[in-house]
């Protein structure tokens, strides 16, 4: 079926997950515990500003809208687990 025939009703796939760093996925998983970004980056021993590039880097692959999707997706496709 193409896409120009598809129900509205019929969900897309899901794009691909690219693989997600390390840092990204400990980022990631201190998020799903409720951290704030200055705790993540006390935690990951970071700058403020490079626990937001490790998050929307994340968020951007793994398609989310904002970091508690990203969290979503990553727990959905057993990217990090809590």
């Amino acid at each position: 079926m193409s896409a120009r025939c598809r129900p509205s009703w019929i969900r897309r796939a899901a794009p691909p997950a690219l693989a997600l760093s390390g840092p990204e996925r400990d980022a990631l998983i201190w998020a799903s515990m409720g951290k704030s970004v200055p705790e993540i980056s006390e935690e990951m021993h970071l700058p403020d500003q490079d626990t937001i590039f490790l998050l929307e880097s994340a968020r951007h692959k793994l398609g989310a809208a904002n970091w508690t999707h990203a969290v979503v997706l990553a727990l959905r496709r057993k990217l990090i687990a809590i």
